[in-house]
């Protein structure tokens, strides 16, 4: 009888047992920042976030794709996290968290906006995958913005483009949200971060601005990766039980049918 397949079966599924981080993430923020630690404890998905921000939406009378309404979004989000990021545990997906470890950080970095919620942190590209979600959810057409070393977005609001960095929390300029080209035309958007990053690395962090395409996922790969892992995280240990299984099976039914 084939006794390893038991031991590689519990090998399979042990880790979902263990609520373990192989990366190290820190338990508050490590800087000053807007950060909210009774609403992370409140929403821990996306349908929490969304009733949150319809309900500010209707107490406060918000017009649906105002200014006014991308500030409300924007600052739910920002205050919704902290600056890390956020990393499967074995528990969440070990397959994930292993290759993570051992092979390439960002494989364990969780890109599926419900799965990020669950954490209080959250690093540029997740806190605005998260917005981008919520952009989807309202049907509010959205778009990525790659720099060199950072990860911004944008949304269109009354047919206009509006750049959104809930991470870096930069402030608005003369109090109104302008789009990315606007910023780099009027060579405002070095001004927007200059109490946030060191005048000597701005450059270098938002070098290279670059916008997606429309309404597209921002991390389609990853995703994917995230989704199969995540399934054979929980149900690999199956297939080295059954067929440990499948020989005794057989002999359980030669045997019953030997007796009728």
């Amino acid at each position: 009888m084939k006794s390893w397949l038991l031991l590689l079966s519990f090998l399979f599924f042990a880790p979902n047992l263990l609520s373990v981080h192989l990366i190290s993430i820190p338990a508050k923020p490590v800087k000053k920042e807007l950060f909210d630690k009774v609403m992370a404890e409140k929403i821990k998905s996306m349908d929490d976030l969304e009733r949150y921000i319809d309900s500010l939406q209707a107490d406060h009378g918000i017009k649906f794709e105002s200014v006014q309404y991308a500030n409300l979004v924007s600052d739910a989000v920002r205050n919704r996290f902290y600056h890390c990021y956020s990393y499967y545990s074995l528990k969440e997906n070990w397959i994930a968290a292993l290759c993570g470890k051992f092979i390439w950080q960002d494989l364990s970095a969780i890109v599926i906006p419900n799965d990020i919620l669950k954490y209080s942190m959250g690093a540029c590209s997740q806190q605005c995958i998260v917005l981008m979600e919520l952009f989807r959810r309202k049907r509010i057409d959205f778009r990525k913005v790659s720099f060199d070393h950072h990860f911004a977005m944008e949304a269109k609001l009354n047919d206009s483009w509006v750049y959104f960095d809930p991470d870096m929390e930069p402030p608005y300029i003369n109090g109104t949200r302008s789009g990315l080209n606007y910023l780099l035309q009027s060579n405002h958007l070095e001004e927007l971060y200059k109490n946030i990053i060191p005048a000597n690395t701005v450059k270098i962090m938002l070098g290279h601005p670059h916008e997606g395409k429309i309404n597209e996922y921002p991390a389609r790969k990853a995703k994917f990766f995230h989704v199969i892992t995540n399934f054979l995280s929980h149900w690999l240990w199956i297939i080295p039980l059954f067929i440990f299984l499948l020989p005794l099976h057989k002999r359980f039914t030669y045997k019953l049918n030997s007796i009728i």
